[in-house]
């Protein structure tokens, strides 16, 4: 039981807030903030600017010096749109690193910041999609309490949905969709394959372009025996081309779409196997 709540979780740490970091080496140093804060701008407006073009640079270091320019502009005004920025940050930093310490760390400041937005407009997807993220991000360091936070993660992530299925390349969707796709059916746990599949669709729909929702349309098509339609999505991976905004995440979904086309000719092996033992064909 345990071991399948946590497969579902580390499916969530995979994915990550944006759809996924890059790769990154097994050990990674602490990072700061090297803005100082005489450089940072001095209103509220120019802050979330400043934040913003930070978090684009898909660095820790960027990471860090937005937080900073949230941290000041939060001194100005609580708003939700400074709360969510927060939280995108810290979930960000809860796949930057390898130590569950500093995934634990990042991941309840995300929580934190995550409800603080939600509180604050409850309608809105950044807060919900934030919030399910980090959530998921906790529950796979305190795999004990997994079982208790998934269902956490799957009310945030509906809801994330309902807001705004486009929002992060349909993040939403393919939040929620992998985790159905993923996780076991009851009553062993909250999975819905059929559904996982429907959800994980609707995001290539959306944002076809976007490569890592051909790949858990690809995983959740394996996992349902449809390995022509498996087959598929991860050529799809597999073809793309890079793009700005994601080309330093391609190379690990293209490692990916590999694995995943070696589990799809196993199954094909192994369906063949069986086929031939009980004198199917004949």
């Amino acid at each position: 039981m345990r071991r399948a709540w946590g497969g579902a979780l580390a499916l969530l740490l995979a994915m990550g807030l944006a759809g996924c970091p890059p790769t990154r080496p097994a050990e990674h140093p602490q990072v700061q903030a090297t803005v100082k804060d005489a450089d940072l701008p001095a209103d509220a407006a120019a802050l979330l600017q400043f934040a913003d073009a930070e978090y684009k640079k898909q660095t820790a270091e960027g990471m860090h010096n937005s937080l900073k320019a949230l941290e000041k502009a939060i001194l100005k005004e609580k708003s939700y749109e400074t709360i969510w920025r927060m939280a995108r940050a810290y979930a960000w930093l809860g796949d930057e690193y390898q130590d569950d310490e500093r995934r634990e760390e990042y991941a309840q400041k995300g929580i934190e910041v995550s409800k603080q937005a939600v509180a604050l407009d409850d309608k809105r997807v950044e807060g919900q999609y934030f919030l399910a993220t980090c959530t998921g991000q906790y529950a796979y360091v305190k795999k004990l309490k997994a079982k208790d936070l998934v269902p956490l993660v799957l009310d945030a992530a509906k809801k994330a949905v309902a807001a705004d299925e486009k929002f992060d390349h349909a993040g939403p969707l393919r939040l929620l969709g992998s985790v159905y796709a993923q996780a076991p059916e009851p009553p062993t746990s909250v999975g819905d394959h059929e559904e996982g599949v429907k959800l994980l669709a609707r995001a290539v729909s959306l944002a076809g372009a976007f490569p890592q929702n051909h790949l858990l349309l690809g995983d959740a098509q394996r996992i349902s025996d449809n390995l022509d339609q498996a087959e598929r999505e991860y050529q799809a991976v597999i073809a793309a081309q890079p793009q700005q905004g994601w080309a330093h995440r391609l190379p690990k979904w293209k490692a990916q779409a590999e694995d995943g086309l070696k589990r799809v000719n196993n199954k094909r092996r192994q369906k063949n196997a069986g086929d031939r033992g009980t004198g199917a064909g004949f």
